[in-house]
């Protein structure tokens, strides 16, 4: 009775597969659903073990008995795995295996529902491909991007290389000619000192790019603990003048992490461009601050330099750390700064992130793994 009963509660949802079983895994049951997702009608099973339902290599690894060994000790057995159609054509199904009892607590069989996952599948063994296929492409665009890096840094260092010679033999044409008495010409001295003004940015550009390729082949072999109130405190003198001219003030809250294990010269670098950058770009409407500080994060040190400067929009935000970017034409610079900071933590294996508003500030938290 109770095997009528639930057949006729079953019989409408098509949409599943649900049967009933004895406590042995015979068949008592087998609705619509069964029929449309199996392929066997209920004559072809009835009284006969479920087993008939796995394909081979799941009956030689007992999954029948599992799966009926699991439900009766917990209650309940899910699964994802193969299935067979009538005729041995396997679907990829989505298993519920339920214990029944009766009002007594007596066991009396089991409740099996099966749904037909093939098209999920399908799905999810698309989605693997595609992301395996997006794991190789980023594997390559990072060889192709080590290459590019490395060809820039040989254009880098040829090209500084090459152009030393050259500038040194202008700037001394320059100085014969200063020593000249054409030189007092008044309407050639402003030409002359504009042409010894622009030997002097060439220079500074071929000494930043010569930096930039010293970077990138370095080791880091003068890796040591740095404590950064001395090391700032150096930094800061060295651009004394910058400060002293701005009114800036500096403001350090080291106390998280006042000590970092890192490259002495890196870390400078680092944070003399940061520093330099702040008070460089600063807001004609107040006097420039500038915040340091340092936090420990995970696995990394972070250090924060934040200012109170003329702040950047979103479309320059991206493009900061390019080479020769320049956002402000009014200060003087070449716009390779941030781009060695960058440099200088990607090759460490750190990361560094920006937070800018225009008018307000800027800020820049650089990660440096431990």
């Amino acid at each position: 009775k109770s095997s009528e009963y639930f057949s006729e509660i079953i019989s409408d949802l098509e949409g599943f597969a649900i049967f009933l079983m004895s406590p042995d895994g015979t068949i008592q049951t087998w609705n619509k659903g069964c029929e449309l997702m199996k392929g066997y009608n209920a004559e072809e099973v009835i009284e006969k073990h479920y087993e008939i339902l796995f394909p081979d290599f799941l009956r030689k690894d007992h999954m029948p008995e599992i799966e009926l060994q699991e439900a009766f000790e917990t209650g309940r057995y899910e699964t994802e795995n193969w299935r067979r159609r009538k005729g041995g054509k396997l679907f990829w199904a989505h298993v519920v295996l339920t214990k029944v009892e009766d009002e007594s607590g007596k066991f009396i069989g089991y409740i099996k529902i099966t749904q037909d996952y093939s098209d999920r599948k399908a799905l999810q063994n698309e989605l693997e491909n595609k992301t395996k296929r997006l794991e190789e492409s980023n594997i390559e665009l990072e060889k192709a991007k080590e290459k590019i890096n490395l060809d820039l840094d040989g254009f880098v260092y040829t090209a500084s290389h090459d152009l030393r010679s050259p500038i040194t033999n202008m700037e001394g044409l320059l100085s014969t000619i200063v020593s000249k008495s054409c030189y007092r010409d008044e309407s050639t001295k402003p030409l002359i000192d504009m042409l010894l003004t622009s030997v002097e940015k060439l220079k500074k550009t071929i000494g930043e790019l010569t930096e930039i390729s010293k970077i990138q082949n370095a080791a880091n072999d003068d890796i040591q603990e740095i404590k950064l109130n001395d090391l700032i405190e150096e930094v800061t003198f060295s651009l004394k003048d910058l400060i002293d001219k701005s009114n800036a003030h500096i403001k350090l809250e080291l106390e998280d992490c006042p000590v970092i294990r890192f490259s002495t010269k890196n870390l400078r670098s680092i944070i003399y461009n940061l520093i330099s950058n702040s008070i460089k770009y600063r807001s004609p409407e107040r006097t420039p601050e500038v915040l340091i500080k340092t936090t420990i994060k995970d696995e990394y040190y972070v250090l924060t330099v934040q200012d109170n400067g003329l702040g950047l929009k979103k479309e320059q935000r991206e493009k900061v750390f390019s080479m020769f970017k320049r956002f402000h034409d009014h200060v003087e610079g070449t716009g390779i700064g941030l781009y060695m900071v960058k440099r200088i933590v990607d090759n460490a294996g750190g990361k560094i992130e920006l937070e800018s508003e225009l008018g307000k500030g800027t800020t820049f938290h650089v990660y440096l793994k431990q």
